[in-house]
């Protein structure tokens, strides 16, 4: 009997710790359903669309290349709706906990660096219940500093809930952009599912070409 309960103890507490690191398959392809709503001072903007991403290498250390593509693209302002071209495909490496590595591109084929915290993972497992704090320094020209705070609420039906709170700053800007994540994640492959997010103080210079906004918000849902 002591044995049995100490089998599911350990079980119990296997089903509430997540680890985030995702194990990347070559060929696997997934594809995502796109909205964002933004949010400038005198009009609001919707963007709709796909997004794919295909393994196409898998690396020793868990990274992975993967192509992305964003097609069915419709821009609507103003109530005039617009229909964008295809993006061409990119050829990234992505770490496993879902980072792309940009650094070696040129900084006008980069994204913005908000764009990597969408899905923020934290580099260790987690713990129903308990918040990990967060303080990193990336490895790039801008000394782009992430701090804040990501907590897994819960694990149910197979399900990873994950709510996290970021602030990203970096030399350049004049004010760190503030991110507000709830993101759904298989709890066994730790493939996304879906994340909702609400990005707010975002810095001029990280949208070039576009008025200032006053928040953005995303959601990617995985249809297949």
């Amino acid at each position: 009997m002591l044995a049995t309960l100490i089998a599911a103890g350990a079980l119990s507490l296997a089903q509430d710790i997540f680890n985030p690191a995702r194990t990347y398959t070559m060929g696997e392809k997934d594809v995502y359903g796109l909205s964002m709503r933004l949010v400038a001072e005198k009009y609001d903007a919707t963007i709709v669309g796909k997004l794919s991403y295909e393994v196409k290498k898998v690396y020793e250390n868990g990274d992975a290349d993967m192509e992305s593509k964003s097609y069915d693209l419709l821009f609507t302002v103003m109530g005039q709706d617009y229909k964008q071209p295809e993006g061409a495909p990119r050829l990234l490496r992505y770490t496993k906990f879902g980072t792309a590595i940009e650094k070696d591109l040129p900084k006008d084929q980069r994204q913005p660096i908000f764009m990597s915290y969408l899905t923020y993972r934290t580099p260790a497992a987690m713990k129903a219940g308990e918040t990990v704090k967060i303080s990193e320094q990336r490895d790039d020209e801008d000394k782009t500093q992430v701090k804040g705070t990501s907590k897994l609420e819960s694990i149910a039906d197979g399900i990873a809930k994950v709510a996290t709170n970021l602030d990203i700053s970096s030399a350049k800007q004049k004010k760190a952009t503030h991110v507000e994540s709830v993101g759904y994640y298989d709890a066994k492959s730790s493939k996304l599912n879906r994340v909702e997010c609400r990005l707010t103080n975002l810095d001029p210079g990280e949208l070039q070409g576009m008025p200032p906004m006053q928040s953005i918000t995303v959601v990617i849902e995985r249809e297949k």
